[in-house]
């Protein structure tokens, strides 16, 4: 992303605070989705109609958020902030996917089978986009226009997101009832977390980890691949 922001969408240094800013939001709206999917209960279970209303919507968002405008500067930044937290709405769909396990079976090796699946899958889709981004870019929009290769590269690979959410959706069954319990208020789960200090260090650790994690892939691994190779292989590696 921060390739993208830099080098196509052609954006300030002031970039680098967005995804610090989006960062810290993206750390306080996956507990808060998780509060969320976790309350209602309807015919189709508690977490698979999140992956039914949410897979159109994130695909959507992210065909925007790779689609660059002609705004001045400053309108590039606030586009970029606008666009970006909208990605967010990921967690929409990738918290009730990652609670799926736990109403499908209560057999620990099941769940066990399911997560080296999951993860199978993640791994395979990482690879995937890695070796076939920037062929493609290049195919679609050649070295005068990258950024119309990304926005058709992107909107094939949200076309993929759509049909595979929606598999996911249709083929799981949510078997296990979660037995029923007096659910606390959100202002009281709000409460208890703030008196958690255990939970905050963690919180803090987690982000400064993994924001440092993705600048230096993101900016400084690209960046160097960049300048020591040539061509469209050239982002492989990152």
């Amino acid at each position: 992303m921060l390739f993208f922001y830099a080098d196509i969408f052609v954006i300030s240094a002031a970039v680098g605070i967005m995804f610090l800013i989006t960062r810290i939001w993206d750390a306080l709206n996956d507990p808060t989705m998780g509060v969320v999917c976790d309350r209602p209960e309807t015919r189709w279970g508690k977490f698979r109609p999140c992956l039914l209303l949410g897979a159109a919507p994130f695909a959507i968002i992210g065909i925007i958020t790779f689609s660059t405008s002609v705004f001045s500067p400053s309108g590039k930044l606030i586009d970029a902030y606008v666009t970006f937290t909208l990605m967010m709405i990921y967690t929409v769909v990738n918290v009730p996917y990652s609670s799926l396990m736990r109403v499908m079976t209560n057999n620990p090796s099941e769940r066990t089978s399911f997560a080296s699946f999951r993860f199978a899958g993640a791994f395979s889709n990482d690879i995937f986009v890695t070796v076939t981004a920037a062929y493609l870019v290049e195919y679609f929009g050649g070295k005068v226009n990258p950024a119309q290769g990304y926005q058709l590269i992107v909107s094939i690979y949200a076309l993929f997101v759509i049909i595979f959410f929606l598999l996911t959706s249709s083929a799981t069954k949510e078997l296990l009832k979660p037995a029923k319990v007096k659910h606390s208020s959100v202002k009281d789960d709000l409460k208890d977390i703030s008196k958690n200090g255990t939970w905050f260090i963690m919180l803090a650790s987690f982000g400064f980890q993994t924001n440092v994690k993705h600048t230096l892939q993101s900016l400084v691994g690209t960046r160097f691949i960049i300048s020591v190779f040539s061509g469209p292989g050239a982002l492989l590696a990152a």
